[in-house]
């Protein structure tokens, strides 16, 4: 998915996939990664912005209304403080409990860490939201018997 589409997803979701970025690497040393971006359908400057991040030569975007460096938000979490939010939500006691759940129940015990979306968030970042159930959801099946008229059945062969 490229182009306007691409732009509609939030940034963390822009990251080329890993099959694409390994073409374009490829072709890259043949024909120039210009090139080699465009026949993928990936921009120059994309694929340019890709490859400055991978090496670390990105820098930071400035802010657009002063052009100086962006601050970090007065009341970001300190990263012991989200440190502190994680052990609470893996620990034994929290560990097969939702979030909302984890904030009712603390703030309940005079224990205000987090809001609920920022513990989300904190999860997110840190990729340990998601199905956290064992094993593989089910897998559907076709039916056993088929009704052919309203007092015939026919067994389906498996």
């Amino acid at each position: 998915m490229l182009g306007a589409a691409r732009r509609r997803e939030c940034p963390r979701q822009r990251e080329l996939p890993e099959v694409l970025v390994t073409n374009i690497e490829g072709w890259a040393e043949r024909v120039g990664a210009e090139l080699a971006a465009k026949a993928f359908g990936v921009a120059p400057r994309t694929w340019r912005h890709h490859a400055q991040k991978q090496r670390g030569e990105l820098p930071e975007r400035p802010s657009r209304a002063t052009g100086k460096p962006r601050r970090p938000h007065p009341a970001k979490l300190t990263d012991e403080e989200e440190q502190e939010v994680v052990d609470t939500l893996c620990s034994e006691e929290f560990v097969d409990v939702g979030v909302d759940e984890v904030f009712v129940t603390i703030l309940d015990d005079g224990i205000y860490l987090c809001s609920p979306s920022t513990m989300h968030r904190i999860l997110r970042d840190r990729g340990l939201n998601g199905q956290r159930r064992q094993g593989n959801p089910g897998v559907p099946r076709h039916p056993v018997l088929v009704a052919v008229f309203d007092d015939e059945r026919i067994a389906i062969p498996s």
